[in-house]
């Protein structure tokens, strides 16, 4: 049990620093060379490519593997997703960040649990969810890319943007 909890936190250190030196680092440059768009688009594509674990996958590819998802989820894609909300008024920044939070990310969770034995069957319809994110992620990119040439949407008097 010691060498288990041992492992787990040597592989949630691991994602921490390397999520910390990537955002230090690399983020900045990365999103001024390929812009939001492409990040978003990016992070895609990579995660259609990290293989699915097998039965009897080799724990060590398994860390390695996991390890890569986690660092490009919080050092790439959240941040990336994040800057989509620097133009959004507050009070639909938050509605929208709950939501997709809950019902997206802990909803898709429970729905991968249950479909998990029949993703054979469903790899057609999972090649085109894939698609459509990445076509939501150039439209996003490019509304983001036109608010901020307009400067941010105006907000209602009744409700002033807070920082």
């Amino acid at each position: 049990m010691t060498e288990r909890t041992r492992l787990f936190a040597h592989i949630d250190l691991a994602v921490n620093m390397l999520t910390l030196v990537i955002q230090l680092l690399a983020f900045s440059r990365l999103s001024a060379l390929i812009g939001i768009t492409g990040m978003l688009a990016l992070m895609l594509w990579f995660r259609s490519r990290l293989p699915v674990a097998r039965r009897r996958a080799h724990l060590t590819a398994l860390i390695v593997f996991g390890v890569t998802r986690r660092v490009g989820e919080f050092a790439v894609s959240k941040p990336a997703r994040e800057a989509l909300f620097t133009v959004v008024p507050r009070s639909e920044r938050y509605k929208a960040k709950n939501f997709i939070d809950t019902v997206v990310y802990r909803g898709g969770d429970a729905l991968s649990g249950w479909v998990f034995g029949k993703l054979g069957a469903l790899a057609v319809l999972a090649a085109g969810l894939a698609l459509a994110w990445t076509a939501l992620a150039f439209y996003l990119g490019a509304r983001m890319k036109s608010w901020t040439r307009a400067g941010a949407p105006s907000l209602p008097a009744s409700q002033p943007e807070r920082s």
